[in-house]
C-alpha cells in the first residue's frame, strides 16, 4: 500500500491588477474557479511594490458552497477547494 501523501493542487484563478483610489493595487479574480462570481478581490500591495508578488494561493471570497459534484470531482483530481491560486490574466511585462 502506498501511503506517500501527496499535496493538494489548486485551482487557478486568473485576476486583473487595478489601481486603487487609495494608493494601492488589487486583483479582481475575473471569474471566479469555484462559484463563478466576479467580484472576488485580493490585494496587491502598494504603488511601490511590485503586485506580481501578491500572486499567491488566496481564500475564496465565495459565499456559496460548492456543489457535489465539483467535490466529487476536485476530489479524483487531487484538487483543494479551500481557495485558489491567483494568476495575472494580462502577463506581459509591466514597469512597475
Amino acid at each position: 500500500m502506498d501511503t506517500t501523501k501527496t499535496e493538494p493542487r489548486y485551482l487557478a484563478a486568473p485576476a486583473e491588477l487595478v489601481v486603487n483610489a487609495c494608493g494601492s493595487y488589487s486583483w479582481d479574480v475575473s471569474e471566479c474557479p469555484r462559484c463563478g462570481a466576479t467580484d472576488h478581490r485580493h490585494g496587491g500591495g502598494t504603488l511601490d511594490e511590485d503586485p506580481r508578488t501578491y500572486l499567491f494561493h488566496r481564500v475564496a471570497h465565495c459565499l456559496t458552497e460548492p456543489s457535489a459534484a465539483m467535490v466529487a470531482a476536485a476530489a479524483a483530481l487531487n484538487l483543494s477547494l479551500c481557495g485558489y491560486v491567483l494568476t495575472d490574466a494580462d502577463p506581459r511585462p509591466r514597469r512597475n
